[in-house]
């Protein structure tokens, strides 16, 4: 397990909030954009900056499709992606 180091440029550069940059450099472009917000406010370094568990719980990619077969509202309707791999939105 690494721990998180102020000379790791990785760190540095979630610390200086450049995770979209550092997605970007490890070509992580198959998240949405719902996904990349959410990841933004998980991985603050500054424990006041994070998503508190109601920002979490009402986040556009939390509240999904998913999020709604499970807790039955929308109920009648198909789900239209079944291939999803995460608890949240459907399209990761």
């Amino acid at each position: 397990m690494e721990t998180p180091a102020e000379i790791d440029p990785r760190f540095r550069m979630l610390a200086e909030g450049r995770l979209f940059e550092l997605m970007d450099l490890w070509r992580v472009d198959f998240l949405s954009a719902e996904a990349r917000d959410l990841l933004f406010g998980l991985l603050q370094v500054d424990p006041r900056q994070r998503l508190t568990m109601e920002e979490i719980k009402s986040h556009p990619w939390v509240g999904g499709p998913v999020s709604a077969a499970l807790t039955g509202e929308g109920e009648g309707e198909e789900m239209k992606d079944e291939g999803f791999g995460a608890v949240g939105g459907a399209s990761v």
